[in-house]
Order: structure tokens, then C-alpha cells, then sequence
């Protein structure tokens, strides 16, 4: 394949992946690189393509072997950034973020990613910088200005995530990022129905997008005080993850236990009664609250209708 037949592929690609058909661009992509085993851009892509799959190591590997074959590029480091963001390697993706910084300091999207990453670590100035640096060079980018109203949000200001999110449905009334940021700047003002209106028009334009899926799922929590309960749980224990999460549920049990052959029977019988339903109360909710949960959002789902080239 000759340089333009492999633009043209790529393309065709990216509308697939862009349509939410991860899967077909990534074949797409596999067809290539059987060609062109050692092309940057595809691999770079491939890379790209797996992070939308939520597939850390073959990302890695792609985005790794962007990078051998053109180092001196700055999408093959964010690329390769983004795919150890992915999977929680935060200072090997900071050091190919300021990579992709240093070869292209004029380039928005290096900004833009780097500002994401310091968001995710709560280093809300420095991301802030970063997304004024990108704005000031695409001034007119939906989803820089959405992910800026985003971090207004998060400050608390409202005004100005509300006047960010509306430029950028503005300017892009579809992107998935803003419409997320509109929903967000109406949940924080306790506007529940619109909200989940944003939330979903954001699934009806990509299906699987996680920030608009959490946004309907903060949504539910608000309507629901008591699956609320349950969902800020279950985000504090997948902080954990794994077997750590399962110490976290066992050291929680035998605490309670000792609590109760200890302390318990200081307390009024009445009281005792009421902490001990307490526990019990809890120890249901954290077993039948994800399939409870898995229902109520799936039959907000049924309101989705997707566009037809999903």
C-alpha cells in the first residue's frame, strides 16, 4: 500500500470507530499493518482504537511500537500516554505526555490530553493552564471547551461551566463530551430531568461512552437516596479492586463483629435492635444493589435510539 491508500484506509477507520464500531476499525487497522507492519500512523491508530476497547496492553503494545518506529512524532507519545493512563501507570503516561509536549508545544490536543490526565490526579490548576494554553490555539473546539466546563464544575463554579458548555453545543450541538458537560453544569443545579435528557442524548450518539453512562447513573442515584447510598459504596470500593476489595469487605465484617461481642451491648436494647437492622439493611444492599441498579439503568436505556450509523 502506497502512502495515500494507507490515509484512506486509516480514514475509513476512524469512521467506524467514530461511529461507536471499535471492533471494525480495529480489523480495519489489522488489515493495514499486514501491509505495512512498521507504519506509525497505523499503529498509533491501533493504539487509539484499543483505548476505546478499554484494552490497556494491546494498546500499550501498539502505542509502543508507534513510538520505535517514529520517536520524533508527538501523537505516537500521547497515544502511547494515554494507553498507560488507561492502565494506571501514571508516570510512565506523564513522561510521553510531556514527550508529545516538548516535540509539539503548539499542538491543542497535546494540551488538551495532559490537562485530562491532571483532572484524573486532582491537580486542578495546572489543568486548568493546560486547557486555556489549548483553547487559546482552537478556540473553537467543542470538546476542549466542554472538558473546560467540566473542570469549572468540579470547582463549584457554575456560571462559567454553564456559559462553556453552551459554546460548545454551539458549536457542535452532538459532541458527546459537551453534551456530558451540559448534563453535568444541570445535575449540579439540582435539575434532575434535564440532566438525564443530556446524559441520554449523549448514549443515543455513542452508545457506550462512560462519562455520559455515569452521568445517568449519578442522575439515578440522586432520584434514588437509597441506591445513592449504594453507588457512592461501590465507588469507594473499586477504588480498591480485586482481592483488596474483598480485605476491605472482610476487615468491615470482622470490625462489626468485634464491635458487636464489645461495645453492642452497651447500648439500650432498642438502640441495639436499630444498629443491628442497620447492618443487615447494608449487607443486603451491597448484594442485590448491583442487580437492582443493572435494571434501573437499563431500562432508562430503552429510551436511547441510536443514530442509524451506530
Amino acid at each position: 500500500m502506497d502512502m495515500d491508500e494507507i490515509n484512506t484506509a486509516i480514514d475509513a477507520a476512524s469512521a467506524l470507530s467514530a461511529a461507536g464500531n471499535h471492533d471494525g476499525a480495529v480489523s480495519r487497522i489489522q488489515e493495514i499493518l499486514q501491509q505495512a507492519p512498521d507504519d506509525a500512523h497505523a499503529l498509533a491508530m491501533l493504539g487509539i482504537f484499543n483505548i476505546r476497547r478499554n484494552r490497556a496492553d494491546e494498546a500499550i503494545a501498539a502505542a509502543t511500537a508507534a513510538v520505535a518506529s517514529a520517536p520524533d512524532w508527538e501523537f505516537a507519545h500521547r497515544a502511547l500516554a494515554l494507553s498507560f493512563q488507561l492502565k494506571g501507570k501514571r508516570d510512565l503516561a506523564e513522561k510521553h505526555f510531556k514527550a508529545a509536549l516538548e516535540l509539539a508545544p503548539d499542538g491543542a490536543y497535546n494540551h488538551y490530553a495532559y490537562a485530562v490526565f491532571l483532572m484524573s490526579k486532582n491537580l486542578r490548576a495546572q489543568a486548568r493552564h493546560h486547557l486555556e494554553t489549548a483553547l487559546a490555539i482552537e478556540p473553537d473546539d467543542a470538546t476542549i471547551l466542554a472538558t473546560y466546563s467540566d473542570l469549572c464544575a468540579r470547582e463549584g463554579k457554575l456560571d462559567q461551566a454553564t456559559d462553556l458548555a453552551d459554546s460548545a453545543m454551539d458549536i457542535d450541538p452532538d459532541d458527546t463530551t459537551a453534551l456530558v458537560a451540559k448534563g453535568t453544569t444541570e445535575l449540579r443545579r439540582g435539575r434532575l430531568q434535564e440532566a438525564k435528557e443530556y446524559a441520554l442524548w449523549a448514549l443515543s450518539r455513542e452508545a457506550s461512552n462512560p462519562h455520559a453512562i455515569n452521568l445517568l447513573c449519578q442522575v439515578k442515584t440522586r432520584q434514588n437516596p437509597i441506591m445513592g447510598l449504594w453507588w457512592h459504596w461501590a465507588m469507594w470500593m473499586q477504588k480498591f479492586g480485586g482481592w483488596k476489595a474483598w480485605g476491605v469487605v472482610i476487615l468491615i465484617y470482622l470490625a462489626f463483629q468485634v464491635f458487636r461481642a464489645t461495645l453492642l451491648p452497651l447500648f439500650p436494647s432498642m438502640l441495639q435492635g436499630v444498629i443491628v437492622l442497620a447492618w443487615i439493611g447494608f449487607a443486603v444492599l451491597t448484594w442485590v444493589g448491583p442487580s437492582i441498579f443493572r435494571r434501573m439503568i437499563r431500562k432508562e436505556m430503552k429510551q436511547v435510539r441510536l443514530r442509524p450509523d451506530f
